[in-house]
């Protein structure tokens, strides 16, 4: 298991979260069937390890579930409503998750 792996593991069980399953990847390939995926399987959360592994995909993401990153560590939450956002929470508080 990478340290990325691990750290994300740690802080989905810091949140309370019950972690689906883990992601590595080289490419975006795969995000789009994920992403989909996340109504259908009751997802609410994504965990990554800093948001460039999410740039170009962040809004999509964020219409669907909120995106916590380890760097920097905090929440992004969800979008209330179509074309507004929420700003980034820092720290492991920031309300609802």
């Amino acid at each position: 298991m990478s340290v990325e792996t691990e750290r994300i593991c740690e802080l989905a069980a810091r949140l309370g979260f019950e972690l689906r399953g883990t992601l590595t990847t080289n490419s975006d390939a795969g995000f789009a069937p994920l992403f989909a995926s996340f109504e259908l399987s009751g997802i609410t959360a994504l965990v990554v390890p800093s948001v460039l592994h999410v740039a170009g995909w962040m809004d999509v993401v964020r219409g669907y579930v909120d995106v916590w990153t380890l760097d920097p560590l905090g929440r992004w939450p969800r979008h209330s409503a179509p074309g507004v956002s929420t700003a980034f929470l820092p720290g492991l508080g920031g309300g609802n998750r």
